[in-house]
């Protein structure tokens, strides 16, 4: 069995504090209030077919949906529903610009 050579806890801790996570705190805390709100927004029928999947970074909310009818109904009301979840997302200091939405990923 071959011995490992020049091993130090120094080097272990070097290569941790070198590797990069992506993880972001804050916008998964918003991805979460903005899921939370959306049930609230939309109601429980049309939550059951839509889901929030994403924020971009300019503040578009990406959104599923179970099928293009869903997709079409919720793009008719989507001036009406950003309306609504900027009002209750403001005191998070959160502003949604815009929705997207996908019925390919559902």
């Amino acid at each position: 069995m071959a011995k490992m050579n020049n091993f130090s806890m120094d080097s272990l801790k070097d290569v941790i504090n070198s590797i990069k996570l992506n993880y972001n705190s804050e916008k998964e805390n918003n991805l979460e209030l903005c899921s939370k709100f959306w049930t609230e927004t939309v109601g429980e029928k049309i939550s059951e077919y839509s889901r929030v999947k994403n924020i971009t970074s300019d503040n578009i909310l990406e959104l599923i949906c179970s099928d293009s009818i869903v997709a079409n109904e919720l793009y008719n009301a989507e001036n009406i529903i950003l309306e609504k979840l900027n009002k209750k997302l403001e005191e998070y200091g959160i502003k949604i610009s815009g929705m997207k939405f996908n019925y390919r990923n559902w």
